[in-house]
């Protein structure tokens, strides 16, 4: 294995981080944002959830969670190089995208939007260099292969 292997290994370390404190700062900010949207955006807002919730949604948002907390495991996985982590943080990314067109119209503040527009560049970044390169795997095969006694 090369050199080149390893510091690979170390951007996708550091962006998945980037990743992390920027999906977090972007929670802190859908809940402190919309005090600062007009009024109108905000009685859009407050009467969002006035209707019944169906089964359906309520299944829909279950299998969401489930998704969520994978690729959440699986970014922590790729801070610690595991194996796994690189199929679980692409599929799950790819199974939330597909959850997008059934959300409906979205209202967020500009900063949130900002917030939510890099965290999904570090997110194509990371999914960028674990697709096109193999580097990943042959790391965390190696990492795998130390621990053997």
């Amino acid at each position: 294995m090369c050199k080149n292997g390893v510091v690979m290994t170390s951007n996708i370390r550091k962006l998945t981080l980037a990743y992390l404190a920027s999906t977090a700062i972007l929670v802190v900010s859908y809940f402190v944002t919309p005090a600062y949207l007009p009024v109108e955006l905000q009685v859009y807002l407050d009467h969002q959830w006035d209707d019944e919730i169906s089964i359906i949604e309520i299944v829909g948002a279950c299998l969401v969670l489930v998704i969520l907390l994978v690729h959440l495991f699986a970014a922590v996985g790729l801070i610690f190089v595991k194996g796994w982590a690189r199929k679980a943080f692409l599929y799950s990314t790819f199974s939330l995208f597909m959850f997008l067109p059934f959300t409906g119209p979205a209202v967020d503040h500009a900063i949130s939007y900002t917030i939510d527009g890099i965290s999904v560049m570090i997110m194509g970044m990371i999914i960028g260099l674990l697709l096109f390169t193999d580097d990943y795997q042959q790391v965390a095969l190696n990492k795998a292969l130390k621990r053997i006694p």
